[in-house]
């Protein structure tokens, strides 16, 4: 090293140095690469430089019992762990540099052998060489041996009962549809097509006749009621080419043990009608004196004081309306009305009668309390003044003829 006084080393022992207990420092110049610099390594036997200095001194407070002994170590020093050769210390020990680091060698696989033709191997490029279709031949080879196996097995796997065991759909059986041989509308029920076009058929016939010989042939008890044809039947003035509606409403019904079908709709003239029919043998006959409502007397003849006793085809329906000669409390209010007259007559029927029973059961009991739910219902009634007198429009029922207007 050089003589000058800033490349001189002060060390530990010389007379030149400073006071006991000073630490020199070494001055590190001309190192080719930065280096980290520690204080001199001092021995365990140096008295360290803060037990100089009096200051805060943090001591322990365990006390041990008396006569025990407590046993006590000399002060331990930081070891500094050398790892590499930037570190330098100060002192007179040479750092012993730790061994070099080397760097993980890459494992070399050896090169998979290629084969000599380019081409049969770039033509195998992409294709699986496993022989996956031999698996697959051999894994269903074995489901198939497994399931006929199991097939084979299965008679022998089942227990055997004594008693034959009986589902719940053994015990049903299939029986032909059996009709109701005393219902009387099992003619239109079993054949409403056939039904259907008689009606329109006899309609369109009625509709188109002229003269009561036309009509005779045509109309229910045609012979019987001539007399009354001749007074009372009147045409209804049709095209000569006129039919019924196609989308004509049709029904059937029946009173007592007489079925009997229905047809309504609107005539040329905007006029409505409402056409009843009986079955004699193989075609329809019109029922005239349901489908022109034919009675004693019609709306307008209700509505006068002179007539005593009618015997009429109306709806009714049930109402509120009530006066002192027929109170609430004895009689059942009804309205009628036809089709054919906006005339409205007001009808009363006893509670206790048999007229009242009969007209009870036509609807139910909640409507004839006040309910304005109950549709008309076509009924043939005999009428008769009450001996307690009242409107003109106002009529006791004394019979009730039959419900509908069709005579049984």
């Amino acid at each position: 090293m050089s003589g000058s006084s800033d490349d001189s080393q002060t060390r530990p022992g010389d007379a030149s140095g400073g006071e006991a207990g000073d630490i020199p420092v070494l001055v590190a110049e001309s190192l080719s690469a930065p280096r980290i610099v520690l204080p001199v390594r001092r021995s365990v036997a140096a008295e360290p430089p803060a037990r100089a200095e009096v200051g805060l001194r943090i001591e322990s407070r365990f006390h041990a019992p008396p006569g025990e002994a407590v046993e006590t170590s000399s002060p331990s020093t930081l070891e500094i762990s050398e790892l590499g050769k930037g570190i330098v210390r100060l002192g007179n020990e040479t750092a012993i540099a730790g061994p070099p680091r080397q760097d993980q060698l890459p494992v070399m696989q050896p090169r998979p052998a290629r084969s000599a033709d380019k081409t049969a191997e770039a033509g195998s490029w992409g294709q699986s060489r496993g022989h996956s279709h031999r698996w697959m031949i051999w894994g269903g080879a074995g489901v198939a041996v497994s399931v006929m196996t199991a097939l084979a097995l299965q008679p022998l796997l089942v227990r055997k009962d004594e008693t034959p065991r009986t589902s719940y759909y053994d015990k049903m059986q299939v029986v032909d549809d059996i009709s109701n041989a005393e219902d009387p509308t099992v003619y239109f029920t079993d054949h409403a097509d056939e039904a259907g076009q008689q009606m329109t058929t006899a309609l369109t016939a009625y509709g188109r006749a002229r003269t009561i010989d036309e009509v005779l042939p045509l109309v229910r008890n045609g012979e019987h009621l001539r007399e009354e044809l001749k007074k009372r039947w009147r045409p209804w003035n049709v095209p000569a080419d006129w039919k019924p509606d196609r989308e004509a409403p049709q029904g059937f019904a029946s009173v007592g043990k007489l079925p009997y079908g229905t047809m309504s709709g609107t005539l040329p003239d905007f006029s409505p009608y409402a056409a009843y029919f009986v079955r004699n043998g193989d075609r329809m006959l019109v029922d005239w004196e349901a489908t022109s409502g034919e009675g004693t007397t019609d709306m307008s003849g209700l509505t006068h004081a002179e007539t005593r006793e009618a015997v009429v085809r109306v709806m009714i329906s049930p109402t509120s309306f009530y006066t002192s000669n027929y109170p609430e409390s004895s009689y059942l209010s009804y309205r009628a009305t036809r089709p054919d007259s906006d005339e409205i007559a007001w009808v009363y029927a006893e509670r206790s009668g048999i007229a009242g029973d009969t007209l009870g059961k036509l609807f139910p009991q909640g409507v004839i309390l006040g309910g304005t739910d109950g549709s008309p219902q076509p009924v043939r009634l005999r009428l008769v003044r009450s001996e307690q007198g009242g409107l003109a429009n106002q009529w006791l029922v004394l019979d009730v003829l039959h419900k509908g207007w069709v005579s049984p």
